[in-house]
């Protein structure tokens, strides 16, 4: 573990002292641990995340540097991005698979920049709350058998404007006889 503590130190000063463009340690974040730290990040000038502000966090496990760090956004703003899950969680190889123990903080800092630099376009179309209402029972019969049974469920569909997911959603709406 001892080794872990000065890799994770030595990577601290590095983040403090020559951070990547857009990135700051939150201080506060590592004052009570070494293992978890938050970064706050801006969008780069000239991308589609310019004047944005983001947090990653940090998560470093006792095997640290041959795992690679747990890094996910949090806080209330997460990029809408096809590698970045609406819980914040980032799809990017060199988080998984693709780890080195050559790899640093700020070697995932600037993939995570590059990763969001490299988006052109953004679906800009209006998310919109499609259907949100509690199930407390729904049994649709054919043929005199049970198809389906929701029980005490919640269901939630978010979908874009006029798109495809849109009108498949109203048809499985409409064929379990929700009312829109």
């Amino acid at each position: 573990m001892a080794s872990m503590q000065k890799r994770l130190q030595k990577e601290l000063l590095a983040l403090q002292n020559d951070p990547p463009p857009g990135m700051t340690l939150n201080e506060k974040s590592v004052q009570n641990s070494i293992t978890q730290w938050i970064v706050d990040m801006e969008g780069a000038p000239g991308t589609l995340y310019e004047g944005e502000k983001f947090q990653l966090l940090f998560k470093f496990s006792s095997r640290y540097p041959f795992d690679s760090p747990q890094v996910m956004f949090t806080g209330e703003n997460i990029p809408v991005h096809p590698h970045v899950y609406s819980n914040g969680h980032i799809c990017l190889s060199i988080l998984t698979e693709d780890w080195s123990p050559a790899l640093s903080v700020q070697s995932v800092c600037l993939s995570i920049i590059s990763m969001l630099s490299s988006c052109k376009e953004r679906d800009d179309r209006q998310i919109i709350p499609f259907m949100c209402e509690h199930v407390t029972r729904i049994q649709r019969k054919q043929n005199g058998g049970i198809m389906m049974i929701l029980v005490d469920a919640t269901v939630i569909i978010l979908v874009a404007e006029d798109s495809p997911t849109e009108k498949m959603s109203t048809l499985i709406i409409q064929s379990l006889n929700f009312n829109l």
